[in-house]
């Protein structure tokens, strides 16, 4: 009996620790804590209770596989765009030392662009210039023993100023004379012109700058500029002139080209006018050359006419003898007719 007493105070104590162990459980599980009911049904509930916790347990199992595996998915692709990333990087490096090296020059690819769209500009400018401008010659005569002639400049139909020429028609041999050239530029109503036009004027610059130059094919024909430089700028209603002292040291004539040029901003020329002129020599030897020039004509004229008299004359005595050859005939058929 005491054996069983033991016994049953064993299990008593058993019994106690399990209710506690249950009653922490169900603490812990946040579950109804009654000291008053039977251990089984506590039991039941706890089982109940665990079987939530697996499923639970099962389903965020499942979750946190499937967040494994977008995480990994995820590193992947972070590797991925962290690789090309660094490509960028050492792309954009690679372009910017490029750029650097292109920049820092004094050869570099934009100032070079920038150069080439200046000198596109200033090409446009040009043609446009070339196509605008126009010359025409209103006045050209000989009186005195001097040619002389005016042309008038236009930019396309407003006239920008004219130019007076006058040259010597003829030089003796070791004879000295003066040619002159006159440029007057006009007052421009540039309110008046269209725009392109006015880009065209503006292109010129503030004033307009002439040059004039006069140039011989023969080298004995000296021209000496009284002034030094051929290029001058003339504002409106201005004029400037330019003389040349001519010096023939030939016994030829000489001939005479002047040029009349206008340069832009740009330093660009662009041409206004030619004219080309000859000075003759007017010395003995260049009349008594110009009367042996007659020589041959008047030679040819002389044995022409005597080679035609020839002809004549033998044309005419053939005709004659033909004429008595068949009279003969005739007057012997007439003499006997006669008789008869």
């Amino acid at each position: 009996m005491s054996k069983l007493g033991d016994e049953l105070r064993d299990v008593k104590g058993n019994t106690q620790g399990y209710q506690k162990e249950l009653l922490n459980l169900q603490r812990s599980l946040n579950l109804k804590v009654d000291a008053t009911r039977d251990l089984a049904s506590q039991i039941v509930e706890l089982g109940l209770a665990m079987r939530k916790l697996q499923k639970d347990n099962e389903s965020l199992a499942n979750q946190a596989n499937t967040l494994r595996t977008n995480l990994e998915t995820q590193q992947k692709t972070n590797g991925r765009l962290l690789g090309e990333t660094e490509e960028l990087k050492a792309g954009n490096l690679k372009m910017q030392n490029m750029i650097s090296a292109l920049t820092s020059k004094e050869d570099s690819l934009g100032k070079k662009f920038f150069n080439l769209r200046n000198e596109k500009e200033k090409l446009d400018n040009f043609v446009r210039s070339i196509k605008a401008l126009r010359s025409q010659i209103v006045e050209e005569k000989t009186e005195d023993g001097v040619r002389s002639g005016k042309v008038v400049i236009y930019l396309k139909s407003t006239m920008l100023g004219s130019l007076d020429w006058s040259f010597p028609n003829s030089l003796g041999q070791d004879e000295n004379n003066v040619a002159e050239a006159v440029f007057s530029a006009e007052s421009i109503d540039r309110v008046q012109m269209t725009p392109e036009d006015r880009s065209i004027l503006t292109s010129f610059g503030k004033n307009l700058k002439i040059r004039i130059d006069l140039t011989s094919g023969a080298e004995l024909m000296t021209i000496t500029p009284e002034q030094k430089g051929t290029s001058r700028e003339i504002g409106e209603r201005d004029h400037s002139k330019w003389r040349w002292n001519l010096t023939n040291q030939g016994a030829q004539d000489a001939p005479l080209a002047l040029t009349a040029f206008l340069i832009n901003k740009d330093s660009n020329e662009i041409p206004l006018f030619h004219d080309d002129h000859m000075i003759t020599t007017s010395n003995l030897v260049q009349q008594i050359r110009g009367q042996f020039k007659l020589i041959p004509f008047i030679a040819g004229l002389v044995l022409g006419c005597l080679l035609f008299g020839i002809i004549s004359i033998f044309r005419h005595s053939k005709h004659d003898g033909k004429h008595l050859v068949t009279n003969e005939p005739g007057r012997a058929r007439f003499s006997g007719k006669k008789q008869l």
